[in-house]
């Protein structure tokens, strides 16, 4: 991880992440019908990584929260974590999100891992819907551009809606600003 964060151009990097069973298993084909927050982070992380392969690094629009590296220079420069509207859930994305509109890329890499273990969450699940909406509602137009890393024509292959999948992406049922 040292080795990428190191460069100039580097925002975030991520190791890889193994994550203990869970309910909803994130594919890089999404389930559009689940509405769950904490499925849509772990989808917005790891949709590309899981696309072209945990095995080989990569260039990725975003990393896990879990596991990553940051220079302390770059997030002083982009403001720091956005706490007050993403506290717990999307913060590592708006982050991102903010650091690739100065030109920064993010990177991940398999060669760098952790195994999580399951621990009970005590937070409250609507704070995490609010936290979706807010993120949905501030990053709509980039959303709606989809990840350039990610490809939709396996959507297309298996004869799934692009207009659904765009419309669980960005939330478009609900109103946007446009950032």
């Amino acid at each position: 991880m040292l080795e990428y964060g190191g460069q100039e151009e580097v925002g975030l990097v991520g190791g890889r992440v193994d994550y203990p069973p869970v309910p909803l298993e994130v594919t890089p084909i999404p389930d559009c019908s689940v509405t769950s927050p904490s499925y849509y982070a772990r989808f917005l992380a790891n949709c590309s990584v899981l696309m072209n392969g945990l095995h080989c690094p990569q260039e990725v629009r975003s990393v896990t929260g879990e596991f990553c590296l940051i220079r302390t220079a770059v997030l002083r420069e982009a403001g720091g974590f956005n706490a007050a509207d993403y506290p717990s859930l999307l913060f590592v994305q708006d982050l991102a999100f903010r650091l690739n509109r100065q030109g920064k890329v993010h990177i991940y890499t398999p060669y760098c891992s952790l195994t999580l273990t399951a621990q009970p969450d005590s937070r409250e699940p609507h704070i995490f819907v609010q936290e979706k909406t807010r993120f949905q509602r501030q990053w709509f137009d980039l959303l709606n551009q989809g990840d350039p890393f990610y490809n939709t024509g396996l959507l297309t292959d298996r004869r799934l809606s692009l207009t659904a999948f765009r419309a669980w992406l960005t939330g478009s049922s609900s109103p946007h600003i446009s950032t």
